[in-house]
């Protein structure tokens, strides 16, 4: 059996900012990824799979634990009432059994908060669909980690072919951790230690290259302080005139289209992936608006930015939020690009990205009752999330059922609607999360969405 990948037994710094931010329910983050399946899959291999799977990655038995010291994130401890049978769940649909059935139900999964008692994770496994498909909803707490680690730790989990030769030997059980309070405060301590130990030696490194070069050291001090500003500062509210409510309700949207065209687009002005799919929530959101008769100029959009070196590497996360003005009063779909491609290139080159850390660790420091609010009025005032990750270039199978499709739907977190797009095969799929308060009617904002999408496409 492959050996244990190494974590980390403290939780980072923005995985407990999100976990503490949970006390409100606007707040939630929960992710959850729908694979579309050519047929049902194999209970028995898929409940196989999933145990070996966690000899690997143990952090999906193990539950967090509170330190003992204010600000000190929760440590992940083994759960001793771990039950496969408990987040595996195989059910049918009764009723409608199309897609459109399929996503109301992973919306309801999604909107039903997780057992704080148990693993922050749940499958749901749902056959019964009309062309004798099925789905597997994957449902996890983000503060387990971001798209990028989850997408590379969910090969675990999956296989290459679809009946590929059975692995030998029996699946090995993880014993449960025995922790105390002593130990958990030991633990913390010593980490601390850690950390202040770093601090202090690097001191004298970075007080030696202010004295080299005082004038570029305030320099970079001022720019990085800019940097914050820009990325702290609050907002003042959504800018849409109409998707100005807010629930706990939720709404899950599909789209597909070819990658080439898209990424054609985007090489075309001199940009990324990431340039055409904003450009083209530009459009969308422009259209949207036009047809309910209230045109804005602009909207205020937020996209996370990895802080990763490389691709995945460890669970747990590592981005940084940014916001942003998106304007959607371009015409020209050439134009609209080009906008697209400067704000891309100006939010991932934000000095204080690689703050969102030690920016999340003040925070924890801070009352819940004070935090909490704050976020709120912060997320309230976001128009829209757009995300972008890259998902498997060659065919995965589940428990001997062929992967059709790959739809993450990330948390709004109190935003009107979040887009994220993970690329499947040689196709786009988009995942539309969307508040019923903010827009009543999806069909329309998926058709603007899929007008505006085949325009950038013929800037191509």
């Amino acid at each position: 059996m492959a050996e244990a990948v190494h974590l980390e037994a403290r939780m980072g710094d923005i995985d407990a900012l999100m976990l503490r931010l949970e006390r409100s329910a606007l707040l939630r983050s929960t992710i959850l990824q729908v694979a579309l399946l050519d047929a049902a899959p194999d209970p028995t291999r898929m409940r196989a799979k999933i145990l070996r799977g966690f000899a690997q990655i143990p952090r999906f038995r193990q539950v967090p634990v509170a330190a003992l010291l204010p600000g000190v994130p929760p440590t992940w401890v083994t759960s001793s009432n771990f039950d496969i049978d408990y987040h595996l769940r195989f059910m049918r649909l009764s009723g409608r059994n199309d897609m459109r059935a399929l996503l109301d139900e992973a919306a309801r999964i999604a909107m039903q908060a997780f057992d704080p008692a148990r693993p922050l994770w749940e499958s749901h496994v749902i056959d019964g669909l009309a062309d004798g498909g099925a789905g597997a909803i994957q449902k996890i707490h983000h503060s387990l980690g971001d798209g990028v680690s989850l997408l590379d730790i969910i090969l675990l989990f999956v296989d290459f072919e679809r009946d590929p030769t059975a692995p030998a030997g029996d699946i090995d059980e993880l014993l449960p951790e025995v922790s105390s309070s002593t130990s958990r405060l030991a633990q913390s301590l010593a980490t601390d230690a850690r950390t202040l130990g770093h601090a202090m030696t690097g001191a004298p490194r970075r007080a030696l290259r202010t004295a080299r070069d005082p004038a570029e050291s305030m320099k970079s001090l001022v720019m990085l302080s800019r940097s914050l500003a820009r990325l702290a500062a609050p907002g003042s509210g959504a800018l849409s005139p109409i998707m100005k409510g807010r629930s706990l309700g939720a709404r899950f949207d599909t789209l597909v289209c070819p990658f080439d065209k898209l990424h054609a687009a985007a090489k075309a002005v001199g940009g990324r992936l990431n340039t055409a799919l904003l450009a083209a929530v530009s459009g969308a959101l422009g259209r949207y608006h036009e047809a309910h008769g209230a045109p804005v100029p602009a909207v205020r959009c937020a996209i996370p930015v990895s802080t990763r070196q490389g691709r995945g590497g460890s669970l747990g996360n590592q981005f940084s939020p940014t916001r942003f003005l998106l304007p959607t009063w371009a015409a020209d779909n050439v134009e609209r690009l080009e906008i697209a491609r400067d704000l891309t290139t100006a939010q991932t080159n934000e000095p204080a990205l690689s703050l969102a850390g030690p920016v999340a660790r003040v925070l924890n420091t801070l009352p819940s009752a004070l935090i909490v609010p704050v976020f709120e009025h912060v997320m309230r005032g976001i128009d829209v999330i757009v995300n972008n990750l890259r998902g498997s270039p060659i065919e995965l199978f589940v428990a001997g059922a062929r992967s059709l499709g790959n739809y993450g739907f990330s948390p709004r977190g109190g935003a009107a609607v979040n887009i994220t797009v993970i690329s499947h095969l040689d196709e786009l799929n988009f995942a539309i999360n969307s508040d019923p308060a903010a827009i009543p009617d999806p069909d329309m904002f998926v058709a603007c969405l899929r007008e505006s999408i085949d325009d950038i496409r013929k800037a191509a």
